[in-house]
């Protein structure tokens, strides 16, 4: 994967970066395609033709129980149909470049070295094969109800150091181009050890865990993760880092609300490179489930209903589906995507600060977004001069 800083705007953190792989090219903010392996109606299923015509971004979430993994280890025929199911899954993605997100789902913390081998070699063949072109490191899921989230030590110490370790026994070069780290929801204080982890290993794009938080929320989070970017790439003499944030929430509202203000677009707008929506797991709702567009004129969410949610379903060339919260995901990745398109093209012209003021649905934003902007780049500018010094 090559990466080039093509242009960032001067008074936000919004970069153009051309990202070139396997012969495959898109270019930053972006507003990524969904496709979940266990659920037919994902967006990129939805968007039919859409995601065919345009040069994209699909994030595909993987999947995979342990006991799923016991199964397939040391039987090459069952290995051979998981990943022929998966190169089915993902032979229409078009000029699209596709990451992988591995979730691996556990049990209890005890993962054996053969897991982590197993694991490791399916990866690494999706990607030589060409059935993916990039891929994160796993993500961990506790299946149990008693366990609500793993220990960030044990994360780094039990599974991704030995994850890496034998996964660059291979070709540590090579790999880290196309690999991504993964950086759970944590506070603020731990953001730079974990990216100075990555560093020692050469990795350096990574996936950004929302947790279902908006980007003004997640603030100083971000604001200290793009800070150790910053100075990862004049350690390592690069500009331009691929930030992909997963679950980012559009910010909530009381159902009588007629609109509220898109929270999750300003990522664009705060360093982040590209973004997915958060994907809960279905639960049997005792009200009608409230359905929102996004509107491109001023950065809202507009309650809509359902039979005009289906009209715009129709309108935008939507694929039905049974849920209709699937639908209203797959309308609102087009039109942000779309609108991501708009965010390029104002940047070329260094008109995006003037674009963003005119969205008056998030006006009470802009302020912090341009202090957010000031703050890092003067920092960066210090830095610089003392570096010079």
């Amino acid at each position: 994967m090559e990466l080039k800083l093509i242009q960032e705007d001067e008074k936000l953190l919004t970069r153009r970066i051309e990202v070139r792989v396997n012969g495959k090219r898109f270019e930053t903010p972006i507003k990524s395609f969904e496709l979940i392996s266990s659920k037919e109606s994902s967006p990129l299923n939805l968007l039919g033709d859409f995601t065919k015509e345009v040069s994209g971004f699909i994030e595909f979430r993987l999947n995979i129980s342990q006991q799923q993994l016991k199964r397939i280890d040391k039987d090459e025929e069952q290995t051979s149909r998981f990943i022929s199911k998966i190169s089915q899954q993902l032979k229409n993605v078009g000029n699209n470049v596709v990451l992988l997100i591995p979730i691996y789902k556990v049990e209890d913390l005890k993962i054996s070295v053969e897991e982590i081998e197993c694991l490791s070699s399916i990866l690494l063949s999706l990607v030589r094969r060409g059935i993916v072109d990039v891929f994160s490191l796993p993500l961990l899921k506790l299946i149990k109800q008693n366990l609500k989230s793993i220990p960030l030590d044990l994360y780094f110490k039990n599974f991704t150091r030995p994850f890496l370790e034998y996964l660059f026994s291979y070709n540590n070069e090579k790999i880290a181009r196309c690999l991504f780290g993964y950086i759970p929801k944590v506070s603020h204080r731990q953001v730079s050890e974990i990216i100075n982890f990555y560093i020692k290993y050469s990795v350096t794009n990574f996936i950004v865990e929302f947790n279902s938080s908006t980007p003004i929320n997640y603030a100083p989070v971000l604001e200290k993760l793009i800070r150790s970017v910053l100075l990862m790439e004049k350690e390592i003499g690069r500009e331009g880092t691929l930030l992909h944030g997963i679950n980012v929430n559009r910010g909530l509202g009381r159902k009588e609300i007629e609109k509220i203000g898109a929270k999750d677009i300003l990522a664009f707008y705060q360093g982040i490179t590209s973004f997915s929506f958060p994907f809960k797991p279905v639960l049997k709702q005792l009200e009608e489930p409230i359905f929102r567009s996004f509107e491109q004129e001023d950065y809202g969410y507009y309650k809509i209903s359902n039979d005009k949610l289906e009209l715009l379903a129709e309108k935008e060339k939507i694929i039905k589906g049974k849920n209709l919260k699937d639908v209203e995901k797959a309308i609102n990745t087009k039109l942000i995507y779309r609108e991501s398109l708009t965010i390029k093209e104002k940047l070329k012209e260094n008109e995006l600060f003037n674009h963003l003021n005119s969205k008056k649905e998030v006006q009470t934003y802009l302020r912090r977004l341009q202090k957010f902007s000031n703050k890092l780049r003067e920092e960066d500018r210090v830095f610089r001069l003392d570096k010079f010094l």
